[in-house]
């Protein structure tokens, strides 16, 4: 497919570009500095150096790679630092350009799949997990971190909140027939992912089935990769179930006691949220890794047939280890949708009590304004009565010649009743026509929401 291919400078500018994400190793610096990769390859026996045959490991720089040796190569994820090396590495492997090109796109959980005029094969993913650490973690412990670019910039950072991700790259390359010695680079994996592979530095050995079988089945590789992917995962997830648990336990505590024992100041809705934001990210990591699952599964389906004698009982097996993968990463899926319904049950309960406890005070509220209200209704008589007494609506003098005193009402107090009385009844007529008017505007909103008009 050469109408797709790249020049191998706009494949180094592309390794060379700023991304999504950001973050700089140790190993990049290394390989940025020395131009070496970490090689681990399945050398034969040598009786005359005595050496009886399996895994050595070397660093080299890709130019130095010999044909006809089935390899894992461990190299950093592209950088400014690693693009010059990392950029001879996939044009020694055949890797397309493709996947050069996805770095500074971001792209994650894609997987390629292609065959050259020169019969190499290749195949190539991608994949962003997000990170949940452990407490007490420091970020920089945390292996081959990287961070979103505007959290860089960006001082302010949510208590409790782990900004990180784990992004990793995997290529495999398989050489034509009849060497079909596959190199298998691995980008930034994660350390579950390379125990897994020293597993398989144990058992494939040279002559042995393990490496028949990866010989007649490369992608079998990629099989490995995923299953110690799901490890890597697995754990996050249950980091996560941790988190929550404490959270919902408060919250359960809190519910359980007197509500007017409550402090509506300790509620969790940032920290159940930050909950929530992180379990979608570990969803959308487990659903990338269904897809993967997949689509790897429909390469090998369709890809032409594998060499050896037993390569249709392997490529058997290999499609019933992916199925198993699927299902694993199917129960993830599960955990993560209990957990979240978790925490949404938990969001609800905390918002509940946070109600409670503004009605309990509203009720103390009311409480009081009864009480104010029962003392005015007490002494209203009497305020009215020696108001209107006190009042120049009464004439009062003492009669020095009888000794007693004459009360005498004033013109003013008919005057009094007469504009008082109709002022009230007016007063009345307004309130009431104003609530009706209101009650008659809010029943024609209703209805035309109803009814869509």
């Amino acid at each position: 497919m050469s109408w797709s291919a790249l020049p191998d400078s706009y494949v180094h500018d592309a390794l060379q570009q700023g991304t999504h994400f950001s973050g700089l190793d140790g190993d990049s610096k290394r390989v940025g500095t020395f131009r070496k990769l970490d090689v681990w390859e399945l050398l034969p026996g040598d009786e005359k150096k005595g050496f009886v045959g399996g895994w050595a490991w070397r660093a080299c720089h890709p130019d130095d790679l010999e044909p006809g040796i089935t390899r894992l190569i461990l190299a950093p994820y592209p950088s400014s630092e690693t693009a010059q090396v990392l950029s001879a590495l996939l044009l020694k492997l055949h890797i397309p350009s493709e996947f050069a090109l996805e770095r500074p796109c971001s792209v994650t959980h894609s997987i390629g799949s292609r065959e050259d005029e020169d019969g190499f094969t290749a195949a190539w993913f991608q994949t962003l997990t997000k990170n949940i650490q452990k407490k007490g973690d420091k970020t920089n412990l945390v292996q081959n971190v990287v961070a979103r670019a505007d959290r860089l910039l960006d001082p302010e950072v949510v208590p409790g909140t782990d900004e990180t991700w784990t992004r990793s790259g995997y290529c495999l390359s398989v050489p034509p027939s009849p060497n079909r010695c596959p190199t298998l680079v691995c980008f930034s994996a994660p350390r579950n992912v390379l125990d897994r592979l020293d597993l398989l530095r144990e058992t494939c050995l040279p002559g042995s089935n393990a490496e028949r079988e990866i010989k007649a089945e490369p992608y079998a590789l990629f099989d490995l990769v995923i299953y110690g992917s799901f490890g890597y995962i697995d754990e996050r997830v249950w980091r996560m179930c941790d988190r929550v648990y404490p959270i919902e336990k408060r919250v359960l505590l809190d519910a359980s006691q007197a509500p007017a024992a409550v402090d509506s100041q300790r509620n969790k809705f940032a920290l159940l949220h930050n909950c929530s934001k992180q379990i979608t990210h570990l969803r959308e990591t487990v659903d990338g890794f269904l897809l993967l699952t997949e689509e790897l599964s429909n390469i090998v389906r369709t890809r032409k047939e594998g060499v050896g004698a037993d390569a249709a009982a392997v490529r058997k097996r290999l499609m019933d280890n992916l199925r198993h993968r699927k299902s694993l990463f199917n129960n993830l899926r599960l955990r993560l949708s209990s957990l979240q319904r978790r925490v949404d049950n938990s969001t609800g309960l905390e918002f509940n009590l946070v109600t409670l406890q503004d009605s309990l005070l509203m009720r103390r509220d009311a409480s009081s304004m009864k009480i104010i209200a029962a003392i005015t209704m007490v002494f209203l008589p009497t305020t009215a009565v020696a108001s209107i007494v006190g009042s120049q609506l009464f004439n009062v003098s003492f009669s020095e010649e009888h000794g007693t005193w004459d009360v005498q009402a004033s013109p003013l107090f008919k005057i009094l009743w007469a504009v008082a009385t109709p002022l009230t009844v007016l007063v009345i007529a307004m309130s009431a026509g104003w609530n009706t008017l209101m009650e008659r505007r809010r029943n024609q909103r209703q209805f035309a929401q109803a009814t869509g008009t």
